[in-house]
């Protein structure tokens, strides 16, 4: 993983990613964020909402998945659109 992490940042002069949600389910929590970055050497930027889907076993991680799409998000950690807005009301 910190390979993959140190690759994936050497194509950007300026990378961030910013939580905007957190919707728990069980052992599962679906992260929402927005990456903001600059190219290296084109200057180009960006921003790109994306989802990450963490689940733990106790205190460690045993799978991330990372997504586009909110609803295949969603799925992967057992939820609907319904479930997440019940989630993040509570």
């Amino acid at each position: 993983m910190q390979r993959w992490m140190r690759d994936f940042l050497k194509t950007w002069d300026r990378y961030q990613a910013h939580a905007t949600e957190f919707i728990p389910s069980g052992d599962t929590i679906v992260v929402a964020f927005r990456q903001v970055a600059v190219g290296v050497g084109s200057g180009v930027s960006s921003e790109m909402d994306t989802f990450a889907v963490w689940t733990f076993r106790g205190d460690k991680v045993i799978r991330l998945e990372k997504m586009s799409d909110r609803r295949e998000a969603l799925e992967a950690a057992g939820l609907s659109e319904d479930d997440a807005r019940s989630s993040s009301s509570e």
